[in-house]
């Protein structure tokens, strides 16, 4: 015991509050507790979403598919399928055909999937 009974009494009361948490900080340790769980139940269920995106980008990157080239613009294709057809109504020509250019447009217009010779010609010129 020291001379100072009044003041060691005060140091053990203020020690014990300091050691000893009292009703409102155990409620806000709890809080705290429950707050910082739920982040960490929300940071797993993010990160398990990130893998499977990058699960599906990966399989995505690895399909066959994916190296296809972007279709070409409806100009090239016109130039392409114009192209096609005056090869196609020389080699008629030479075969002494009727109507080769007629011809050479409606198997054209079969191949690229139009109704017919005519449509296809219409779409060429629209897209010249």
């Amino acid at each position: 015991m020291t001379m100072f009974p009044a003041k060691e009494a005060m140091d053990n009361f203020l020690r014990n509050l300091a050691n000893a948490p009292s009703r409102a900080e155990r409620s806000l340790g709890d809080t705290f507790s429950k707050i910082v769980a739920r982040l960490v139940a929300h940071e797993e269920a993010t990160l398990a979403q990130l893998q499977q995106l990058i699960d599906c980008s990966r399989a995505i990157a690895s399909s066959p598919t994916a190296a296809i080239e972007p279709a070409p613009s409806a100009k090239i294709l016109a130039a392409t399928i114009d192209r096609e057809i005056t090869a196609r109504a020389d080699e008629l020509r030479r075969q002494d055909v009727l109507n080769p250019i007629t011809q050479a447009r409606n198997e054209a217009a079969e191949r690229w999937g139009h109704a017919s010779g005519a449509a296809l010609h219409r779409w060429l010129r629209r897209n010249r």
